[in-house]
Protein backbone atom coordinates (compact mmCIF):
# COMPACT_ATOMS: atom_id res chain seq x y z
CA UNK A 1 0.00 0.00 0.00
CA UNK A 2 2.58 2.23 0.61
CA UNK A 3 4.70 1.79 -2.58
CA UNK A 4 7.87 0.60 -0.34
CA UNK A 5 7.72 4.33 1.50
CA UNK A 6 10.24 3.83 4.40
CA UNK A 7 7.71 3.54 7.48
CA UNK A 8 8.36 4.45 10.93
CA UNK A 9 7.70 3.09 14.24
CA UNK A 10 6.07 5.41 17.13
CA UNK A 11 4.27 5.03 20.00
CA UNK A 12 1.12 7.23 19.61
CA UNK A 13 -1.26 8.99 22.51
CA UNK A 14 -5.15 8.88 21.54
CA UNK A 15 -8.09 9.86 23.83
CA UNK A 16 -10.66 7.34 24.78
CA UNK A 17 -14.01 7.93 26.45
CA UNK A 18 -14.63 4.74 28.46
CA UNK A 19 -17.94 3.53 29.47
CA UNK A 20 -18.34 6.13 32.29
CA UNK A 21 -17.58 8.97 30.17
CA UNK A 22 -14.38 10.10 31.56
CA UNK A 23 -11.71 10.53 28.67
CA UNK A 24 -8.00 8.51 29.25
CA UNK A 25 -5.00 9.02 26.90
CA UNK A 26 -3.13 5.58 26.08
CA UNK A 27 -0.07 5.16 24.77
CA UNK A 28 -0.44 2.14 21.86
CA UNK A 29 2.28 1.31 19.17
CA UNK A 30 1.80 2.83 15.09
CA UNK A 31 3.24 3.84 12.06
CA UNK A 32 4.03 6.91 10.19
CA UNK A 33 4.71 7.26 6.72
CA UNK A 34 6.91 10.70 5.99
CA UNK A 35 6.15 10.24 2.16
CA UNK A 36 2.38 10.23 2.96
CA UNK A 37 2.38 12.12 5.80
CA UNK A 38 -0.05 9.25 6.94
CA UNK A 39 -0.29 7.62 10.87
CA UNK A 40 -1.66 3.95 11.18
CA UNK A 41 -2.37 1.32 13.35
CA UNK A 42 -2.83 -2.31 13.46
CA UNK A 43 -6.35 -3.65 13.51
CA UNK A 44 -5.48 -5.53 17.03
CA UNK A 45 -4.43 -2.65 18.17
CA UNK A 46 -7.39 -0.48 17.23
CA UNK A 47 -9.62 -3.71 18.85
CA UNK A 48 -7.95 -3.11 22.07
CA UNK A 49 -8.98 0.40 21.84
CA UNK A 50 -12.41 -0.32 20.97
CA UNK A 51 -12.58 -2.66 24.17
CA UNK A 52 -11.50 0.00 26.13
CA UNK A 53 -14.27 2.56 24.62
CA UNK A 54 -14.72 4.98 21.80
CA UNK A 55 -11.06 6.41 20.56
CA UNK A 56 -11.35 10.29 19.73
CA UNK A 57 -9.82 10.32 16.83
CA UNK A 58 -10.63 9.84 13.22
CA UNK A 59 -10.74 6.45 11.89
CA UNK A 60 -10.82 5.10 8.30
CA UNK A 61 -9.68 1.41 6.61
CA UNK A 62 -7.10 0.83 4.59
CA UNK A 63 -9.34 1.11 1.44
CA UNK A 64 -10.44 4.18 2.01
CA UNK A 65 -7.73 6.05 2.82
CA UNK A 66 -5.73 4.11 -0.24
CA UNK A 67 -8.78 6.49 -2.37
CA UNK A 68 -7.67 9.44 -0.54
CA UNK A 69 -3.64 9.38 -0.97
CA UNK A 70 -3.77 7.95 -5.01
CA UNK A 71 -6.04 10.49 -5.86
Amino acid sequence: MHDKHKLKNIEGIVGIVNSDGSIEKHVIPAGYCPECNLYFIMESTYEKIRSIGTPLCRITDEKNIYKIIHV
